[in-house]
């Protein structure tokens, strides 16, 4: 697999993903307001909660034995498998529709039955193409989910079908997924066998304690404000997130296509390949993630009440704090997967386990005072204690360095347009969409002038358009 061109076609999908998705965000909140809105962001979060149960870290374990050997009995065994605690988590949505359509204020809870089916099995399809080293085909696979919930929830908005559009055009979204996903995959079925189980379990017993990192990190604060603040607060907060995962594109298309690739490399013993491509895989998740944190700053205000409406400006502080954790999520998210792909996946277990409580206990102590800022700041102090955590156990597995040279260049660039725009700010005030979009398009000019003036900076970003590979 060509780690670089891979990478490449993963971030520029992601892009094209979270554009659609952040475009599909916008008309969304200006169209049924906050408090609906909020409703729906709680049936997703209600459904990734079920989704620790339905998965287990099963996906994951297939993807890692099926990258080591394409053995049939593996998939099939995980197919099978997983039909067990999806089923169980559908006859407990049975049971209990009333008090979660009582918490999600709105008619939505027996959609999540067939939710949790089509999503864990067409997270799946894509975690078997990975397994292939063909990362590049899940990331149009992601393209086509999150345009079918852009595109088909708009349709049904316009047509009047409420916020319930949205629910059915995510399931529609999975659906086509699932499809095209099945299509596309190489690897063959055969007979379950217990073998096949014990190898899925070996791993999936630790990476299912990993996995609740995704949703803690993801979705604990989004359902804690639910709980005590309101369907309106969950609106301003989950917004305030989904424009900080911008900050995260190119990290997570780095962490996609490395996992399966550091797998194979760890299997052969290619230890120094794994560092290498460690060292570098940090220096472009930072190049975005920390001017990303200083345009946030001057602009946060701006950004919630243009793009969404002014009933989301609570959100600006959460949206400056959580970009701030981003910068480590961004960096944390590679460290964890390689720690993941070297098959020691007990480590980050560890990580996830101090992550998580500390996680729960911030958010339960700072929402209540402080609201939808004590939750960012709650989520973004997790993902810095990760951070620490995955460094040092990684650097007990391979030896790397960080990129200082790379960082201290970035750092000064954003420096230089911060003040640049700081300085334009301060005579004229952003008053409308042209104008603050005009000044990201400057920000960006003057951050890229300022970091290829930078000689470290310039170097590692002019080799990394050299090179055929990454981490080669």
């Amino acid at each position: 697999m060509n780690l670089k061109r891979s990478g490449l076609w993963v971030f520029f999908a992601n892009t094209l993903g979270s554009l659609l998705v952040f475009a599909g965000t916008i008309f969304f909140a200006r169209f049924v307001g906050a408090g609906e809105l909020g409703s729906y962001f709680l049936f997703e979060g209600v459904l990734s909660m079920l989704a620790l149960g339905t998965d287990f870290g099963l996906r994951k374990s297939i993807e890692k034995r099926l990258s080591e050997a394409a053995t049939p009995a593996i998939l099939t065994t995980g197919i099978v498998v997983k039909l067990f605690p999806i089923g169980l988590a559908g006859l407990l949505i049975f049971v209990g529709v009333r008090p979660l359509n009582a918490y999600l204020r709105a008619d939505l809870a027996q959609l999540l039955i067939p939710a949790v089916f089509l999503r864990e099995y067409s997270r799946l399809t894509m975690n078997v193409l990975n397994a292939e080293l063909r990362v590049s085909e899940t990331a149009g696979l992601r393209i086509l989910q999150r345009g079918t919930w852009a595109g088909v929830g708009t349709l049904g908005l316009l047509n009047g079908y409420g916020v319930e559009s949205l629910v059915y055009s995510l399931l529609l979204g999975y659906t086509l997924t699932i499809l095209v996903g099945i299509y596309r995959i190489n690897t063959s079925l055969g007979r379950p066998t217990k073998t096949a189980l014990s190898s899925l379990f070996d791993f999936a017993k630790f990476n299912a304690v990993t996995k609740t990192n995704v949703f803690f990190h993801g979705w604990l604060d989004t359902l804690v404000i639910g709980l005590f603040l309101g369907p309106v607060s969950v609106s301003a907060y989950e917004i305030a997130w989904r424009v900080s995962a911008l900050v995260m594109m190119s990290s997570s298309a780095i962490a996609t296509v490395a996992f399966p690739q550091v797998s194979e490399w760890s299997a052969k013993g290619e230890l120094k390949r794994v560092a290498n491509l460690t060292q570098k895989g940090i220096v472009p998740p930072l190049y975005f993630s920390v001017p990303a944190l200083a345009g946030v700053a001057l602009f946060s205000t701006e950004i919630m009440t243009l793009l969404f409406g002014q009933e989301y400006v609570i959100g600006g502080t959460a949206l400056v704090v959580l970009v701030a954790g981003r910068n480590a999520q961004a960096i944390d998210l590679v460290k964890s997967r390689v720690i993941q792909a070297l098959d020691r996946p007990e480590l980050t277990a560890k990580v996830t386990i101090v992550s998580v409580g500390t996680n729960i206990l911030l958010n339960f102590s700072l929402v209540l005072y402080f609201g939808i800022n004590g939750a960012a700041f709650a989520t973004a102090s997790t993902f810095v204690v990760a951070l620490i955590m995955h460094s040092r156990y990684l650097s007990e597995l391979i030896s790397y360095s960080w990129p200082l040279a790379e960082l201290s260049g970035f750092i000064l660039g954003s420096a230089v347009m911060g003040a640049v725009l700081y300085a334009l700010r301060s005579i004229s005030a952003v008053n409308g969409l042209p104008v603050l979009f005009g000044y990201i398009l400057l920000g960006v000019l003057v951050y890229a002038a300022a970091t290829l003036a930078y000689p470290p900076s310039r170097s590692s970003l002019l080799n990394f358009l050299r090179e055929r590979q990454i981490g080669i």
